[in-house]
Parts: structure tokens; sequence; C-alpha cells
């Protein structure tokens, strides 16, 4: 299933079809989940499960960095012209990160890498022209429906 959009309905299948022995697939036998609930089970089982990240300290800042940077990404690799995409990016990195490129900053480095380790991206020859994956499309519709504090 190669989409770039997804309904939360469809993320919540394909992640009980494709995992049926994670949380979201055991708890949504005996659960009728409201819209909210879904996008909730959602983040959690890409965030727990996928990226095997805990939730102490503040994880909503940890999903508005996922979220961001896999929209800045996103938006790169949807839009055809390659060079206002890139110049685009770079723009929109700084913006939200303050750097303009995963190579300025060791730990953004090292979260592109672990984004990529979990498949939620891919790349080519270079992991600064990562784009997301299926699963890194279904985990930015959920956090991109998430209300956030």
């Amino acid at each position: 299933m190669e989409k770039n959009k997804f309904t939360i309905r469809e993320v919540a299948d394909y992640i009980i079809s494709k995992y049926p022995e994670c949380c979201l697939a055991y708890n949504s036998k005996n659960n009728d989940y409201t819209n909210d609930e879904l996008v909730s089970e959602c983040v959690d089982f890409f965030y727990f499960e996928k990226l095997h990240w805990c939730g102490c300290g503040d994880p909503d800042s940890a999903q508005k960095a996922i979220r961001d940077y896999l929209n800045i990404i996103y938006k790169y690799r949807t839009t055809s012209d390659f060079k206002a995409a890139w110049s685009t990016k770079i723009e929109d990195m700084k913006n939200v990160f303050g750097y303009g490129d995963i190579y300025d900053n060791t730990f953004f480095l090292c979260f592109a890498y672990a984004l990529d380790a979990a498949e939620l991206t891919e790349h080519g020859t270079s992991i600064g022209g990562a784009w997301p994956t299926n699963e890194g499309v279904m985990f930015l519709t959920v956090l991109n429906q998430k209300e956030f504090e």
C-alpha cells in the first residue's frame, strides 16, 4: 500500500493487520474507539512500539519534533520542482529547528538516524535527503491529527 495520504482508520487497520501482537491490535478487540482515541492509540504505537522511546520527560515535545521533521521532508519529497523544494526545505528546517541541514547538528543527525532505523524514513545516498516511508506518512497523519497542549 503506497499512498501519500491515509485516514486514521486506514492507519489503525494497517497497524492491526501488520503488527497483530501490538497493543492496538490487542486492545481494539474489545474497544470501539472514537477518532480521537484512535489517533492517540496510533501515536502510541509508533512512538512506543516502533521507535521504542519511553514516555518520561516530555514526549509531546519529541512528537512535535517528529511531526515537524516529517512534514518538512514529506513536503520536500512531494514537490515536483526539486531546486525550489530543496531551498524551501532548508528554510523550513532553519525556521523550525534552527538548522538548515541535519548535518549542522549531531543530535539532529542522530534524530534522523533513529527515524530511519525505525523505518519511518528512508534515503538514497545520503540521510540528508531522506523521505518518509509509508509508515512514516502514517505516523505523520496521526501526529497531524493529535492535539498538543
